[in-house]
């Protein structure tokens, strides 16, 4: 019995080393991100008060300066940076608003909300500030879905006078338009997600020292690794795109039918969005799933609570493994639902749901 094994355990060994060396990197990593995460939060909570001191010298530190576009931590970079500057925006200290936007281009000039906080700080500048309204008016052209640069604009029109309230009306109705199509539900097997919950099981027995349930999880373990290397469906992906629409209870839906070995799905978000999903449900051949937080992934969004946040990047998006949950129905397909209420930014920056009135009035024709 101990020979069978430690034979085993060598396969297993020789063909998921990798994912170890992975998950140990991962693990790593995990650890990087949460001392990231952790500051991140008690900034923003500062932020959220109107302080702005110690973000500012959390940001001038060394380590935060090291952090650039295409490190793991810049999404939450990225996010002290937006909220420093809307605070900035909302205190009118336009001086620093420029300043620390700066900073910000100088990382991703091609930030669309970077963009719209810099033209916006110029329109308020003694010597540039034609060249902020004339930004302003081009980024409301070029990027009708950025609530940032709608708002700046129509401020800037309020400011002077130049009001049209069946311009304004449009531009809400064109966000909320926006906000509801552009979604994608896509679904995929993979090997870590897969072997994730009988590595996790392994652990624990040869923690018992219950040799035969040891034995059990090492072949399940063999089974996927052949799965891994001899079946052609486990490469099979799938995506399906989706306008979205509130029922007449205020609920999102996004459905399919997926073959059911699938490890992984995938939701997109409309790119560039400022949409934030809540009260997340997972329904599995009709069965609502408890879906523990350490299943989800996230890129490109922000977590927080019972919400999962899209501020403006360009591909928003979170992943959830659910091979522990999806072997439970009969037959090849099973059919997965999402169900969430969604919340927009309007041209004002106010958060507010995308109920079924508000969806339905977004339809209506303007005179």
């Amino acid at each position: 019995m101990i020979a069978a094994i430690m034979f085993i355990a060598a396969v297993f060994v020789v063909y998921i080393q990798p994912q170890v060396v992975n998950k140990l990197g991962n693990y790593s990593i995990s650890v990087y991100k949460l001392s990231y995460s952790s500051e991140t939060k008690n900034v923003l909570g500062q932020l959220a008060q109107g302080k702005t001191g110690d973000v500012v010298k959390l940001l001038q530190s060394q380590k935060w300066r090291n952090v650039l576009l295409d490190d793991k931590p810049y999404y939450l970079k990225r996010e002290i940076l937006r909220s420093l500057c809307r605070v900035f925006h909302a205190t009118k200290n336009y001086n620093k608003l420029l300043k620390w936007v700066s900073v910000w281009r100088e990382i991703d000039e091609r930030d669309v909300d970077a963009m719209a906080f810099w033209y916006e700080a110029l329109s308020h500048t003694a010597d540039r500030s034609q060249e902020g309204i004339e930004g302003l008016y081009g980024g409301q052209k070029m990027y009708p879905t950025n609530v940032l640069f709608q708002s700046f604009y129509h401020q800037s029109l309020k400011k002077f006078g130049d009001v049209d309230n069946d311009t304004i009306l449009h531009k809400q109705k064109l966000i909320v338009q926006n906000a509801m199509k552009g979604w994608e539900l896509r679904w995929r097997w993979k090997l870590r997600h897969a072997a994730l919950e009988p590595i996790a099981e392994l652990r624990q027995q040869l923690v018992k020292q219950n040799w035969g349930q040891v034995w059990n999880v090492l072949l399940r373990i063999t089974r996927l690794l052949s799965l891994w290397m001899n079946d052609d469906s486990v490469e099979e992906k799938g995506y399906l795109t989706f306008s979205v629409f509130p029922d007449k209870d205020n609920w999102i839906h996004l459905s399919a039918e997926i073959p059911r070995q699938m490890s992984t799905l995938r939701i997109d978000f409309p790119p560039f969005s400022n949409v934030t999903v809540s009260e997340l449900n997972l329904m599995i051949d009709g069965i609502q799933r408890s879906v523990s937080d350490d299943l989800f992934e996230y890129a490109n969004v922000i977590s927080e609570q019972d919400a999962i946040k899209s501020t403006g990047f360009e591909d928003p998006r979170f992943q959830l493994n659910i091979s522990s949950l999806s072997g439970f129905g009969g037959g090849q397909v099973m059919k997965v639902e999402f169900r969430f209420k969604l919340l927009l930014s309007d041209l004002y920056g106010n958060s507010k749901l995308l109920s079924y009135e508000t969806a339905l009035n977004s339809l209506a024709k303007i005179d």
